[in-house]
């Protein structure tokens, strides 16, 4: 959403050429993102340190109700769930993975959220990835990893055909 593996730019975006969304009966809204890269705030997290980067990505994310007062952000074909607020949207959600590590395993759990504020046809918010890796089991000679990543963003509302498939 390369989205962990350096833990790079966490942006509200997805691909809107050829974007396909399936709606049924429920309201969609279509935004064209500009987010920073993610600066670290805590931890050791390998995510290229010393490099300076002052572009943004941009891309569209696409915000969709689902069931029952749920709320959906798809981007980068992640997809968070969350609710609206009084001011916009919360989003959040978690990946984790498991790796064999001698008599042990590697879990390498990451947090994502995502706070967006509307006002009119303009979303301002911040996306934090909360990563940690640790040891389940014995695991000699590993080191557990934290950090926290966080980046921010800037959007307005566009008026797109979303093509809907059966």
């Amino acid at each position: 959403m390369q989205h962990f593996s350096k833990l790079p730019r966490l942006s509200a975006i997805a691909c809107l050429s050829g974007l396909l969304l399936t709606q049924c009966d429920s309201g969609y809204t279509v935004y064209q993102v500009s987010s920073s890269n993610m600066v670290e705030e805590v931890g050791t997290c390998d995510n290229g340190s010393g490099n300076i980067d002052s572009t943004r990505t941009g891309g569209t994310a696409v915000i969709y109700d689902g069931l029952d007062g749920v709320v959906y952000l798809d981007y980068l074909g992640l997809v968070l769930e969350g609710a609206e607020t009084d001011v916009g949207y919360e989003f959040t959600g978690s990946t984790v993975m498991y790796m064999d590590f001698g008599d042990g395993n590697i879990e390498d759990r990451v947090n994502y959220s995502v706070s967006i504020t509307t006002d009119g046809k303009i979303i301002t918010g911040t996306s934090v990835a909360d990563r940690t890796v640790n040891c389940i089991g014995t695991c000699t000679a590993f080191n557990p990893e934290t950090c926290k990543t966080t980046a921010t963003f800037v959007g307005r509302e566009v008026d797109a055909e979303i093509e809907h498939q059966i």
